[in-house]
């Protein structure tokens, strides 16, 4: 790793390691939300398709039952 003394002392540089995990942290609390979040959706989605299809099929049957 390139060090650049003048522009960050040892101090500042664990300050920064520091940040930096924290960041990973967060990041990867958000990406897991994300999935969460990605599953329920794929989850209504799914539903509203099924209602969807309940809905087509209940029209073709109401269509195939002869009106005597």
């Amino acid at each position: 790793m390139l060090k650049i003394p003048y522009l960050l002392d040892s101090h500042d540089q664990a300050h920064a390691q520091a940040q930096a995990q924290v960041l990973a942290q967060v990041l990867a609390k958000v990406q897991a939300q994300a999935q969460v979040l990605a599953q329920v959706l794929a989850k209504v989605q799914a539903q509203a398709q099924a209602q969807v299809l309940a809905q087509v099929l209940a029209k073709v049957q109401a269509q195939a039952q002869p009106n005597d």
